[in-house]
């Protein structure tokens, strides 16, 4: 009876380990939401103290197409982190067209970041708008 407690123990305190991992794993430092996207900063900004895997996570709807397929319409999603003055584009982003969601894992040094939003012409009269939505998360 007594090897069955342990047993039971210590597949309690996994279960507890494993809530906190997947707890602290999952928390939001930033999310955003935006309607009629073209080039837009995301109003809030988020703050590392230390070298951090974060996953951002966006959602898209072309919100205005031109008469164009969304599938032709592109919005790229750039990370950027202040700097002494102001902010600036850290390389690394993430491309998506038309009506989707996806995410991207990273792994950032300490600092300030915020996303900016980018929709690409195509062509001289037709630059589509997006709604956008997502999250960043550690």
């Amino acid at each position: 009876i007594l090897s069955i407690i342990t047993i039971t123990a210590v597949f309690f305190c996994m279960i507890l380990i494993s809530c906190t991992i997947v707890s602290a794993a999952s928390t939001t430092l930033m999310s955003y939401k935006g309607t009629g996207i073209r080039s837009r900063d995301s109003v809030n900004n988020f703050t590392l103290s230390k070298t951090t895997t974060i996953k951002i996570n966006h959602n898209q709807k072309v919100a205005e197409t031109f008469g164009y397929s969304s599938s032709k319409c592109k919005m790229t999603v750039n990370l950027q982190k202040k700097g002494t003055f102001f902010f600036s584009d850290t390389g690394d982003s993430m491309v998506k067209y038309g009506n989707t969601s996806g995410s991207k894992t990273l792994s950032k040094s300490k600092g300030t970041y915020r996303l900016h939003f980018e929709s690409q012409a195509i062509n001289s009269t037709a630059w589509p708008s997006f709604n956008i939505s997502g999250t960043v998360k550690k």
